[in-house]
């Protein structure tokens, strides 16, 4: 049994080279040279079938996924919806981890351009770092989706209204009779958090409520910035009744900040964050909140990705699902309507 290039080479008749060329970039290898070296892997049992399939369709048939922090709970349910799509599509996805990282992001764009995955889907504002050159001649038109973030390139991206499920969180606040109404925001500077900053104060500026310099606070999306912000608020001269956080894990935060003072949820003070993670339903109290449909979103990110692999042109570049505002026990009208 063949057990290298080597013997692979020779059962084929080709040198070692031609046989790890045929491996990595199929398309500079004649037709016949191929399938000689397919015959010689099929006889052999060398590889695995999908490295077969791939000699011949020149496809990786997998997908890579690359995310800041594959951990982060948001993350991992978009991917799990990637991972089922892709599955039923005949795709393996490999999981890129960047963790800020930059020259392993530069790596990952390699394996792309490079052809050993077919297609990117990228948790990212833009995909910001420059393909080698080689890479980017010989290949001009990078299947990439993004997901859950504007992009200035033209290239498909899935996600939400963020300024539309911002305004449908305050108003449900408003609705209630809250008229101080704070915001824990994201990072400055962030997409999403400028389109549900933007939300924020389209739903008060409708309601004809003044938005305040001092009710917005910026944390970072973390558990811990939901705290430290939440007391930054709570320390104004004339506290807000209501708080709006653009995600669970900082609604979370500001939850235990006021248990921290005496303060309950929602009798002194109404929250309503973003997500709908799966902890929101269990915190105490549990988190009204924006759902986002996660699963959803990895699985249409999948399919318009498999669009462009094919050579499809997307009907749209940014296909925007909805979102549900879910009323749980940490809101309720204030007790003195201000």
């Amino acid at each position: 049994m063949a057990t290298n290039l080597k013997d692979i080479a020779e059962l084929a008749g080709v040198s070692t080279a031609t046989v790890s060329r045929a491996l990595n970039n199929p398309e500079v290898v004649s037709e016949s040279a191929r399938k000689k070296i397919e015959s010689a892997i099929a006889a052999a049992g060398y590889m695995p079938n999908i490295n077969a399939k791939r000699l011949r369709t020149r496809k990786a048939h997998s997908i890579l996924v690359v995310s800041p922090d594959v951990s982060d709970p948001f993350c991992a349910s978009i991917i799990r919806g990637v991972e089922n799509t892709a599955a039923k599509l005949g795709y393996a996805v490999l999981l890129g981890d960047t963790q800020g990282d930059i020259e392993r992001a530069r790596t990952y764009a390699g394996m792309v351009g490079s052809g050993h995955v077919d297609g990117l889907l990228y948790f990212g504002i833009r995909w910001p770092y420059e393909l080698p050159e080689t890479l980017h001649t010989q290949r001009k038109d990078l299947p990439i989706v993004y997901i859950c973030n504007y992009t200035i390139d033209r290239k498909p991206n899935v996600g939400i209204d963020n300024v539309a499920a911002a305004r449908l969180a305050v108003d449900h606040l408003v609705g209630l009779g809250h008229r101080r109404v704070a915001v824990i925001a994201g990072l400055e500077g962030h997409p999403e958090t400028t389109a549900r900053l933007r939300g924020y104060q389209e739903a008060l500026a409708s309601h004809g409520l003044p938005v305040a310099d001092e009710l917005v606070s910026y944390g970072d999306f973390s558990f811990e910035s939901g705290i430290t912000s939440c007391n930054a608020l709570l320390s104004t001269s004339d506290r807000p009744t209501a708080i709006f956080c653009h995600n669970d894990r900082m609604g979370l935060g500001a939850v235990q900040a006021l248990w921290h003072r005496g303060m309950r949820v929602p009798a002194d003070m109404s929250i309503v964050s973003f997500d709908d993670l799966e902890f929101a339903k269990f915190s105490c109290p549990p988190l009204t909140t924006i759902a986002q449909p996660m699963h959803g979103i990895g699985v249409r990110a999948v399919e318009l990705l498999q669009d462009l692999i094919q050579g499809n042109e997307p009907n749209t570049y940014s296909e925007l699902l909805p979102v549900e505002l879910i009323v749980r026990e940490s809101t309720a009208a204030p007790r003195v309507a201000g």
